[in-house]
């Protein structure tokens, strides 16, 4: 039976002991049921980063334990080539830093029978988003490491995937952690309630988007925890339209909030055309899902141009959107199952809908799964009869 760090679970007794006293920090988080894992009161990126320099520590810190940390470095961090290989000698440094910034966590080691040190860098977050300045930054500072590692608990959108894998970072999910540590989960109490921190919080709320939107047809989810679950639809669109890259000029990801409320969208047209004989203005079209007042979302086509100034750029605009509404209600009468809201004029000169569908008139299902096929029409028809 490996041995327990006595000093490590009293402190541990003394905070769950008390903790009718703690409240949990409210994040995007759910509040777990369990009052007693110690991890839900310090949801933060740097109790990522303890537990993970503690657990290669732990691992290495006796032989007892040498199988389950060959495992653990086998499934997640090894490259394909060095996975017959056995690691040893681990040391971990926190917040190393240098001109762009301080990194998270690295982990040295060498493989069995070898003296060269290996390095993994890791970036971690928990809900937060990262960005190329920063990964690149860190591999400027500590280039020609073993491994560059993106691991983040919340759901990883098309951003951070394109960010990461730009920059030569390998992603690790919660769910990539969470089946790591499984098989190890009972070696050490802190072990135990880590996993059950990560699965409740991360995994579960993460799987409960399909469920939610796509069975319990539950679209308020949609406006919650800064729009992961938009995020998470959207991601399925930006595939699905990514199956034919070649129709479009572009196929831009993009979120944001706007009056504390989050939006998504996907930029698939955003090439110039004239408005005049002279002038040539970058018309966009994009879908995007948000919610009106009353809290009906949708998904919907926007035209957008900047004419906010010129009436008579605001004039032909207003014409192509014209155009563009007769366009779109033609094709939907070979999508008899889609069913189409009133468009809104209301965004002002520059923004305006072309066509809108309202997630409760629609089976969402039938609606994502034709919406590939309905963007590649209309882009046909807009290519043909609009350039």
């Amino acid at each position: 039976m490996p041995q327990i760090d006595i000093p490590l679970l009293n402190f541990c007794d003394n905070i769950i002991n008390n903790h009718q006293q703690l409240r949990p920090t409210r994040t995007r988080e759910t509040i777990m049921n369990n009052k007693c894992n110690i991890f839900q009161y310090s949801p933060k990126e740097l109790t990522t980063d303890a537990f993970f320099a503690w657990l290669f520590y732990f691992l290495d810190s006796n032989n007892a334990y040498n199988n389950a940390k060959q495992q653990l470095f086998r499934i997640l961090f090894l490259k394909e080539e060095d996975k017959t290989k056995n690691i040893e000698n681990i040391k971990v440094f926190l917040q190393e830093g240098k001109r762009n910034g301080r990194t998270d966590l690295q982990v040295s080691f060498n493989f069995e029978k070898e003296t060269e040190r290996q390095t993994i860098l890791f970036e971690n977050k928990t809900w937060s988003e990262t960005s190329v300045g920063q990964l690149n930054g860190y591999k400027s500072d500590f280039p020609d490491l073993y491994k560059y590692v993106f691991l983040k608990l919340g759901y990883i959108g098309i951003d951070d995937k394109k960010n990461a894998e730009e920059c030569g970072y390998e992603i690790i999910d919660c769910f990539m952690v969470r089946d790591a540590l499984k098989p190890i989960q009972n070696l050490h109490p802190i072990l135990e309630q880590y996993f059950e921190y990560l699965d409740e919080t991360f995994c579960k709320h993460i799987e409960s988007f399909q469920e939610e939107l796509f069975n319990k047809k539950n679209y308020d989810i949609l406006g919650e925890n800064h729009g992961e679950a938009q995020h998470y639809l959207m991601g399925i669109v930006f595939e699905k339209l990514n199956k034919n890259r070649n129709l479009y000029n572009t196929l831009l990801y993009q979120q944001g909030t706007s009056s504390g409320r989050p939006w998504t969208e996907i930029v698939f047209e955003d090439k110039a055309v004239y408005y005049d004989q002279e002038k040539t203005i970058s018309e966009g079209l994009f879908w995007r899902v948000d919610c009106r007042q009353g809290g009906k979302y949708y998904l919907r086509i926007n035209q957008y141009a900047w004419v906010v100034d010129e009436d008579e750029l605001k004039n032909r605009k207003m014409d192509r959107l014209k155009h563009l509404r007769e366009m779109a209600a033609n094709i939907l009468k070979d999508y008899p199952k889609l069913v189409t809201g009133t468009p809104s004029n209301k965004w002002g000169a520059n923004e305006s809908e072309v066509v809108i569908f309202f997630l409760d008139d629609n089976d969402i299902a039938e609606l994502i799964n034709q919406i590939a096929d309905f963007t590649a029409d209309f882009m046909h028809k807009y290519n043909s009869e609009m350039r």
